[in-house]
């Protein structure tokens, strides 16, 4: 018969070790950290899912491989992050756990990058440090979003290159009203038509994404 004391002393080793881990997660230094999520990452695959990709802007690719669309060099923490989802993804980690509390700081640049991996990794609020973010929240003060919508400026319902080709999204702020939505910021993608451009090479690059 197993009594109470041998099953104890059979399962200490087991809260012992998950203990220690537990304890040398949470005092390990920042880059060992990163380094550990990286890693865990990388065994999940999380580079070539859809959801990182989409934080990168990156479109699938059809005859060669994903490329972001993004063209700011800001945009990219890795050298050859806009080619290389895997490289962009360890730099933001490396990025996310610096000990440089500045307004560079990745999770002030990147929160959108930076919710994403935490919950995929689970990565818990206390190992992360806390730079102070001061433009990031001043402008999601200023925006107050309580939501979008998705508006059509146009008449021309009938004209498909009317209709979504002036599309946009006004963010709407908490407490708007009929007047004040009227100068409620709008996040707009339009494409840049060369106005040289006769109405069939137009027609051509809209439809197959020929214009920036």
């Amino acid at each position: 018969m197993i009594t109470r004391t041998a099953i104890f002393l059979l399962l200490l080793p087991v809260f012992l070790l998950y203990f220690n881990a537990s304890i040398a997660e949470a005092s390990a230094p920042p880059a060992t950290l990163a380094d550990r999520y990286i890693a865990r990452a990388h065994e999940l695959g999380l580079a070539e899912s859809r959801g990182w990709q989409t934080l990168l802007l990156m479109a699938p690719g059809t005859l060669h491989a994903p490329a972001s669309q993004a063209i700011t060099p800001n945009f990219f923490l890795a050298p050859q992050g806009k080619y290389q989802p895997a490289e962009e993804l360890a730099a933001t980690l490396q990025g996310i756990f610096s000990p440089t509390l500045n307004e560079q700081h990745a999770q002030c640049r990147f929160p959108a990058r930076t919710q994403w991996l935490s919950e995929k990794l689970n990565i818990a609020a206390e190992n992360l440090p806390h730079p102070e973010c001061k433009s990031f929240n001043e402008f999601f003060a200023e925006a107050n979003p309580a939501g979008a919508t998705l508006v059509f400026p146009v008449a021309y319902l009938n004209s498909p290159s009317s209709m979504f080709g002036h599309t946009f999204l006004r963010i709407d702020k908490v407490g708007q009203t009929e007047n004040t939505r009227l100068v409620a910021q709008s996040i707009n993608y339009a494409a840049s038509p060369n106005t040289q451009d006769g109405e069939i090479v137009f027609a051509w690059k809209g439809v197959f994404g020929g214009y920036p």
